[in-house]
């Protein structure tokens, strides 16, 4: 079996973290792997470049893993999960009033 690089895209199992995917980014390096917490995307997993945003070293490598969720609703429950695993779950009971969770 020829040996070689993987390349931009690529993927490998257990690449130094257990279950998670792994892709090489445009500068040879492997890409970090994130979530997203931003309005617009809320949980979605992406791969960006180790040196973002560091302008100089930034090959800007940016791929996303999970496809777009569906529709608002979808969106909203990933930002309220997000701000539970944010905040912890005493706080929030105590935020909406509920006497036990």
């Amino acid at each position: 079996m020829a040996s070689g690089s993987l390349s931009s895209g690529s993927t490998s199992p257990n690449r130094g973290m257990r279950n998670q995917p792994f892709r090489r980014c445009y500068c040879g390096r492997s890409a970090r792997f994130e979530v997203s917490s931003s309005m617009s995307n809320p949980g979605r997993r992406y791969f960006n470049c180790k040196h973002f945003p560091n302008q100089k070293e930034d090959c800007t490598y940016f791929e996303w893993y999970d496809d777009e969720l569906p529709n608002v609703w979808y969106k909203e429950k990933m930002r309220e999960l997000m701000c539970l695993k944010s905040v912890g779950c005493e706080e929030v009971v105590v935020k909406i009033g509920c006497e036990e969770w």
